[in-house]
């Protein structure tokens, strides 16, 4: 068993992951295995990435098959490799030189609470452009986010975290790979954030500890609206039915992650009341509907 495990989901990544893992090959804490699986590329991304590890023995390179798509390939991972912690890298970032130091200690400090306990610990990004001109000095701020909106019900609403931004212990990982049907969940790092939220704890470094590149090819992008745009797009919206299916999709989306919490062990009887409320909402009236979003906190302005 390795005690710390990163795992990098890679398609078609060539422009960006040489020096991706330049900036993983400097950290100031080596003692990790890198665990790289390759989506399919149709590019040269495997071809780079063989010559960069050839003289390397921390890492390694996993053949599987899975479905197409950064979440699948993520959870997949995640069952196969055997570690004690966890941590996951994008293709196209590029680390702080002490990214890795800063969340083993940050997680050293939450394990006071005792190893069994699922822990979640995650770090703000500094969002860049292609380049690594600075955009913002924070992800989170940028989005107009709380980094420390971790309760399970804000968490529901939006996920607050990156994967690449996390560090997870074993007890996580072990709650977090029972999910009964990835195709419920929006992203590997939302199922994963939901999961702590509910049974374990999350922490938070509040300072940025890599350079997140927002360019057209990203799975999450850093793209903001001002309020006078999201009033005009609602308006429109509203006109076209657009609305009321995105409503719809959003709540879908609270509806399946409790669906899939409620396959996790652990989870104390309140808060299953509350999963399985939720999970059955759509047979109440439209009034008892609208107020148990409203008094669980589940809605939000779009």
């Amino acid at each position: 068993m390795d005690n710390y495990a990163i795992l990098l989901a890679t398609y078609n990544g060539a422009e960006y992951i040489e020096e991706m893992l330049d900036s993983v090959d400097k950290q100031t804490r080596g003692d990790f295995t890198v665990y790289i699986h390759d989506d399919g590329s149709t590019d040269n991304t495997m071809d780079i990435i063989r010559n960069h590890i050839k003289d390397k023995s921390n890492y390694k390179i996993m053949e599987f098959k899975s479905k197409p798509g950064a979440k699948y390939n993520f959870m997949e991972m995640l069952r196969r490799v055997d570690a004690k912690y966890y941590m996951f890298a994008d293709q196209d970032d590029v680390w702080f030189e002490d990214k890795v130091e800063k969340l083993i200690l940050k997680m050293s400090e939450a394990e006071r609470d005792g190893e069994d306990v699922p822990l979640l610990v995650h770090h703000d990004m500094m969002v860049v452009d292609d380049n690594l001109n600075a955009i913002s000095a924070s992800f989170i701020r940028y989005l107009g986010r709380d980094i420390n909106r971790n309760s399970l019900n804000q968490l529901l609403i939006d996920n607050t975290a990156a994967g690449t931004t996390m560090l997870i212990n074993r007890a996580l990982r072990d709650k977090a790979i029972l999910i009964n049907n990835v195709d419920d969940v929006p992203m590997h790092d939302h199922w994963l954030m939901c999961v702590a939220a509910t049974t374990g704890k999350i922490y938070v470094i509040d300072e940025p500890l890599i350079f997140y590149r927002q360019h057209k090819s990203n799975v999450m992008g850093a793209d903001t609206e001002s309020k006078v745009g999201k009033v005009l797009r609602n308006a429109k919206d509203v006109v076209t039915g657009e609305f009321a299916r995105n409503k719809r999709k959003f709540h879908d989306t609270e509806i399946n992650l409790a669906r899939q919490l409620m396959y996790v062990p652990g989870v104390d009887i309140k808060t299953r009341k509350f999963l399985v409320d939720l999970i059955n909402i759509r047979d109440r009236s439209k009034y008892k509907r609208i107020k148990f979003y409203r008094d669980n906190g589940l809605d939000r302005n779009e």
